[in-house]
């Protein structure tokens, strides 16, 4: 721990071409909150001559983590350094660096960390002293810094930006508001999306992150759920926007994107197991990568839960914070799916087509050329043809292919279909 003369400091914080190391701030806490008060008052600070000379005893100062430290007298070298504690002043010293004098000095605390656990403890206990509630810290972990990643790698797909640091994009003119997923968003998109509980969504995210600690942000989950549950609040987020979809159903926002998941996948919830997790995303990324068919689960997502609304007997003003409505909804969500997905369509009265597979006296036994499961049927011969005849044999032969009518429902796996062939 020393006192550094902020042009000295100000080095760190330089590249070669004297524009400012952003990423040194990765494991703070927040990015830049711009000029507001506090910020205005460092920077009152350094306008003001006799302040200026106070700097080291008007400010906090700035805590570094290292990776490695070498100490050699009054020289000191860091490796793989971030700043955990002094983001803002750090920015506003940068922003101001030509009105600095030799003589102005901050606080600087250097720490050698050799595991990331001891590193997680320093960033937590040093920012303890500031405004900072307890759930920022959340996004400091190794997950959401990976998850990041994924974000970054995803950009030119669907320009999302994972906002692990409160306004970290807010200085970036080519970043759109609606683009940024800040933690809140992300945390209620996956908690409705992928944990099937959209009624909790309500509830200050800090809650949240307490309540599905267990379930939530897990180290051995996979990025692809998370990033998935943000799009669809982005995407729906645009439907209500241009109208497509009437605002006074935004309450039910993450309904639409649970309804979404579970008709494009399934309803299951896995949390912690990233292999399951990513196989169900491969489903979901097949769909969402054309803006038509995303559009129409969506669509489908609506009429099931316009439907639910209708059904439920729950008030009203209550349906979007109830479980019991969860419930109802889903149900009527897998009816839907299991419908769509259903290979069981065959019925009485259809004319299919028929190949035969064996021949007896009195009957003719055929498979079905269809989908359905229930593929096979039996002709009797007074249903073969209009001739006379004395057995099958005289009639058709073995791989004949013709059409039937289906006169009886299935019967069981060794009969199947009552037909009459279709003269």
């Amino acid at each position: 721990m020393g006192i550094v003369s902020c042009q000295q400091f100000i080095s760190l914080l330089t590249d070669n071409d004297g524009k400012m190391l952003t990423n040194i701030f990765e494991d703070n806490v927040r990015d830049f909150q711009g000029y507001n008060s506090v910020n205005k008052e460092i920077k009152d600070t350094i306008n003001d001559t006799e302040d200026q000379k106070r700097f080291a005893l008007l400010n906090n100062g700035i805590t570094i983590v290292a990776k490695k430290v070498d100490v050699t007298g009054d020289n000191v070298e860091i490796y793989d350094y971030q700043i955990v504690n002094g983001c803002q002043t750090s920015y506003v010293l940068f922003h101001n660096r030509e009105m600095i004098k030799k003589e102005t000095y901050i606080v600087v605390k250097v720490i050698e960390v050799l595991t990331e656990e001891l590193a997680d403890r320093v960033i937590y206990t040093t920012n303890r002293q500031t405004e900072v509630k307890s759930e920022a810290f959340t996004s400091t972990k190794h997950f959401h810094k990976e998850l990041q990643d994924y974000y970054n790698a995803l950009v030119g797909d669907f320009g999302l930006y994972y906002e692990r640091r409160s306004k970290q994009y807010d200085m970036q003119d080519n970043i759109r508001k609606a683009n940024v997923v800040s933690l809140a968003t992300q945390t209620a998109a996956y908690v409705a999306t992928f944990l099937g509980e959209p009624q909790s969504t309500h509830r200050y995210y800090g809650e949240l992150l307490n309540a599905y600690k267990n379930r939530l942000y897990l180290d051995t989950d996979a990025s692809e759920p998370y990033y998935i549950a943000a799009y669809f609040n982005f995407f729906l987020d645009k439907l209500f926007k241009e109208g497509k979809i009437e605002k006074k159903y935004k309450i039910f926002k993450f309904h639409l994107m649970l309804g979404m998941k579970i008709l494009m996948a399934d309803a299951s919830i896995i949390y912690g197991k990233a292999r399951q997790q990513k196989k169900i995303c491969e489903k979901i990324f097949r769909i969402i990568r054309t803006e038509s068919e995303l559009q129409r689960y969506s669509s489908t997502a609506f009429m099931c839960l316009q439907q639910a609304i209708s059904y439920s007997r729950i008030n009203d003003a209550d349906q979007h914070r109830s479980k019991e409505f969860t419930t109802e909804y889903i149900s009527l969500l897998n009816k839907q799916k299991n419908a769509v997905d259903s290979t069981e369509y065959l019925k009485n009265g259809d004319v299919v087509h028929c190949t035969v597979s064996s021949v007896s006296e009195y009957f003719v036994h055929v498979e079905i050329k269809t989908q359905d499961t229930r593929n096979i049927g039996q002709i009797h011969i007074s249903k073969l043809t209009k001739k006379e005849i004395k057995k099958c044999e005289d009639a058709v032969e073995i791989g004949d292919i013709f059409q039937a009518k289906i006169i009886k429902d299935y019967f069981d796996p060794k009969y199947g279909w009552s037909l009459t062939r279709i003269f």
